[in-house]
């Protein structure tokens, strides 16, 4: 198997990107033939103190050019150098232009292409790959054939600084830009900031929860939709496309791409109910689901459900939600 690594020199995201493609492989794998394209200036040396011994590093190229201003001539000469040398890999780790080289050079080859991948794997007919789906509630497993197959990959994070990344936290991290040794990522990754994120906190620790979707009808009505949650001590979330429109925070979206509930008691108001938003209240104690339409899926997993408008029950209900009917 040939692979061409294709890396930018002094960026950052490109240094975490190519510390996660090397670890895919182990001394184990089928022999490779591994080639460096290198953007901007390294030294020969550089690049094979990075390169584990394992993957043959064969020949490196380089080119003096800015990826985001030239990603049209870079994915030209992607494609010469495939072409010369019959690549059948090339991971894309130049930072976060990676995915836009990947799609041009990929259409330039007429190859595969797998964008975020999180592990590949050499097989008789060419590459599996393992991907992320539903905020990593799904593993998303490709077999692609021999064709080239273009990739780009998840940043590494090393696995002591994973620690801090919790439900409260907003972590940011850098790497020495210096460094492009595998053995030396946990020196080179650094806390720069934490900030407590305390609105999502408050969400999860409630025991009552209202979540508003798309049919609490537009910008103009959430205050008084906030004002009446709070009145009768409730926190407030949102459905994905709540929060696509504006009318709620991200750290308020509820379901696989957002937060997960265990409140006793939630209140599903103007929301359909698709899987990906179910999943994030279906530890919670007792589901009470308002909508208009009365084929709605959120229906099927309720205990109660009210066919209505969400701004002419949600008043009706507050009188039952304050006299603790539902605990």
């Amino acid at each position: 198997m040939k692979v061409l690594i294709v890396t930018a020199d002094g960026c950052e995201l490109s240094c975490l990107q190519t510390t996660a493609f090397l670890s895919m492989f182990d001394e184990n794998t089928k022999p490779i033939e591994t080639t460096v394209f290198q953007l901007g200036y390294s030294s020969e040396a550089r690049v094979q103190s990075w390169v584990p011994q394992h993957l043959n590093l064969q020949c490196i190229y380089t080119l003096d050019a800015d990826p985001v201003l030239n990603a049209s001539s870079i994915a030209d000469s992607v494609k010469a150098l495939t072409n010369k040398n019959g690549y059948d890999l090339v991971a894309f780790v130049c930072g976060a232009v990676s995915e836009q080289l990947a799609v041009r050079s990929s259409a330039r080859i007429g190859g595969n292409i797998a964008l975020q991948i999180q592990s590949v794997i050499p097989t008789p007919q060419g590459w599996k790959t393992e991907q992320s789906a539903y905020a990593n509630q799904m593993v998303l497993t490709s077999d692609f054939s021999a064709k080239a197959l273009c990739i780009t990959v998840v940043p590494a994070v090393d696995n002591k600084l994973k620690t801090y990344l919790t439900d409260s936290e907003l972590i940011a991290y850098s790497m020495d830009s210096k460094c492009h040794n595998q053995d030396d990522t946990q020196g080179s990754i650094r806390l720069l900031s934490k900030k407590s994120n305390n609105k999502s906190s408050a969400l999860l620790e409630s025991d009552k929860v209202v979540v508003y979707g798309r049919g609490a009808g537009g910008a103009d009505k959430i205050a008084d939709l906030v004002s009446l949650a709070s009145e009768i001590g409730m926190e407030v979330g949102a459905s994905r496309a709540a929060v696509s429109n504006g009318w709620f925070t991200t750290d308020q979206q509820v379901g696989v791409s957002g937060n997960s509930l265990s409140a006793k008691l939630v209140v599903v108001a103007g929301i359909s109910g698709t899987g990906a938003f179910m999943h994030g209240i279906k530890d919670t104690g007792y589901i009470v689901a308002i909508n208009s339409d009365p084929n709605a899926a959120v229906f099927r997993c309720a205990d109660v459900g009210i066919i209505g408008s969400l701004h002419e029950v949600l008043p009706l209900l507050k009188a039952k939600i304050e006299s603790d009917i539902f605990t």
